[in-house]
C-alpha cells in the first residue's frame, strides 16, 4: 500500500511540475514578444560627440567622435552609416570599426565609415553596434 501511495505522489508532483513549467514557459514567450518591456531598462552606452558627412568623387565619408558614457569597457564597436535619398528613403548603408577597442569608460574614439558613391544619397545618420550583438543605445549630442 505504501508503494502505491508513493507512486501516486511522485506522479502528481511530476504532473504539477510539468504544468507549472509550461505556464512559466508560456509567460516567457509572451514577454519575449513584447520587446517594449525591455527597451526602457537598456542603458545608454555611447554618446555621439560630433560627426560630419562629406563626399568625394567615389565615396561618401561619415566621420566623427564617439564616447563611452557607460561604466564598463565596450569591445568591438562598429559605426554604421545609414544613407538616405532626398525623400529620406533608405539607399544604402556601410559600417567600419571605431578606432579604439576596447572603448574604456569615459574614453572618446574617432570613427570613419566610407560608403560607395551613389548619386541618390543626400543625407546620412549614424548608429553603433557591437559585432555579434545588437545596436548600442546612443545619446546624440550633435546633428
Amino acid at each position: 500500500m505504501k508503494d502505491n501511495n508513493y507512486g501516486k505522489a511522485i506522479g502528481i508532483i511530476l504532473i504539477l511540475f510539468f504544468l507549472g513549467g509550461c505556464s512559466v514557459r508560456e509567460n516567457e514567450n509572451e514577454l519575449a514578444k513584447d520587446k517594449s518591456i525591455f527597451t526602457f531598462v537598456e542603458e545608454t552606452k555611447l554618446e555621439l560627440i560630433k560627426w560630419n558627412f562629406t563626399n568625394s568623387e567615389n565615396y561618401f565619408y561619415v566621420k566623427g567622435l564617439v564616447k563611452n558614457i557607460s561604466s564598463k569597457s565596450i569591445e568591438s564597436v562598429e559605426a554604421i552609416a545609414i544613407c538616405s535619398d532626398k525623400n529620406d528613403e533608405f539607399v544604402t548603408s556601410d559600417n567600419a570599426m571605431i578606432e579604439y577597442s576596447p572603448l574604456l569608460p569615459g574614453q572618446t574614439s574617432p570613427f570613419e565609415v566610407m560608403v560607395k558613391y551613389n548619386p541618390e544619397i543626400k543625407s546620412a545618420r549614424v548608429s553603433f553596434k557591437q559585432i555579434g550583438g545588437g545596436e548600442l543605445m546612443t545619446k546624440h549630442s550633435e546633428k
